[in-house]
């Protein structure tokens, strides 16, 4: 997703949930950067909408802690986790240490890592690198009437000139050409018109703050991923096995996002919740998705999130056998490459 310094990219046409999907299956961009999808505020002025952005993004990196910088591990202990921010902060000049370590302090109590005294600009700048080093674009979904259209319009322009990020506003229609919106014409990049079927309701879309495209990570802002990771790193058979969010290439030409993906043994995890599998459409896609796998000689264990919640080991002992029953067949000479 281009966007260019101190300027509002604007989109039309699409909203946030189908822009996420549309992300999510896509490569991430050379620089680095993720995109992350806010809650518009509501503010009524300049200072308080942006103290609601801060605020928002103060409260993702609390739940990202302690993969900051996208380099911590998520077994380091609190010692451990201060010396790689120091080494992180060391070699890239965009981190500020004393900011990073005041903030580091606060998450490992648990507690929003808002530091006190910084200019909102350094703040929402510091905030986003501990989400993701590379760079991100904030993407605002306007809706048809925003509230307070020319605190909207010059708090969105302020925080493209002033913080180190890019600025997307997504409007379900062009902008008016009256003012304040006129301003943001000037930007507009394209009418992206969404003409797919669906084949059901509406998917309910993701929580407000979430981030993509991830890829060969657990998702930073998933706690089900990070727990079921966790659990996998500590256990000696699966530890070096799966890597999480990879691509896979089907015979019938698609090239589906997997949650985990064990490739020597053409093994698949997906990982379900209601929120984005629980209507007639996901549950279509879904089915899909595992007859491309299957066809191209893929096993596909499909997880709940509930069931990783309340009973991880359960979930391990899962994907543990059809691990053992893979590696099995393999040793019999049977060819996992392709289907059955």
């Amino acid at each position: 997703m281009s966007t260019s310094k101190g300027q509002v990219a604007v989109l039309s046409g699409i909203g946030a949930a189908r822009l996420r999907e549309q992300l999510h299956n896509a490569t991430p961009a050379p620089d680095g950067r993720l995109v992350l999808f806010l809650t518009t505020p509501t503010a009524g002025a300049l200072n308080d909408f942006i103290e609601a952005v801060i605020g928002q993004l103060a409260e993702i990196a609390l739940r990202m802690w302690p993969t900051w910088f996208t380099d911590l591990r998520l077994t380091a202990g609190q010692a451990e986790q201060r010396q790689m921010i120091a080494a992180v902060a060391g070699a890239n000049t965009k981190i500020s240490l004393a900011w990073a370590e005041l903030a580091a302090e606060k998450a490992t109590r648990g507690l929003v890592p808002r530091v006190a005294h910084v200019a909102p600009a350094v703040e929402i700048d510091q905030l986003c690198t501990t989400i993701n080093r590379d760079g991100l674009v904030l993407v605002f979904d306007i809706g048809l009437a925003p509230a307070n259209p020319t605190v909207l319009v010059h708090s969105l322009e302020w925080i493209a000139r002033q913080a180190n990020v890019g600025v997307v506003a997504l409007f379900p229609e062009p902008p008016s050409a009256e003012p304040p919106f006129d301003r943001l014409r000037q930007n507009l990049r394209g009418v992206i018109v969404d003409h797919t079927p669906q084949a059901g309701p509406p998917e309910t879309p993701k929580e407000e703050g979430w981030l993509d495209p991830i890829i060969g990570r657990p998702h930073p802002l998933s706690e089900t991923e990070q727990r079921l990771a966790r659990a996998l790193i500590q256990d000696p058979e699966l530890s070096s096995l799966f890597r999480f969010n990879q691509f896979v290439d089907t015979v019938r030409g698609s090239r589906p996002k997997v949650d985990l993906l064990w490739p020597k043994g053409r093994f698949v995890v997906e990982i379900d919740g209601y929120t984005d599998h629980g209507t007639k459409s996901a549950f279509m896609r879904d089915r899909n998705r595992d007859y491309e796998l299957t066809c191209s000689g893929y096993v596909v264990l499909r997880l709940v999130n509930d069931e990783i919640a309340q009973d991880i080991a359960k979930a391990i002992e899962k994907i543990r056998d059809i691990v053992r029953v893979r590696s099995a067949r393999s040793e019999q000479g049977i060819n996992l490459d392709a289907a059955e």
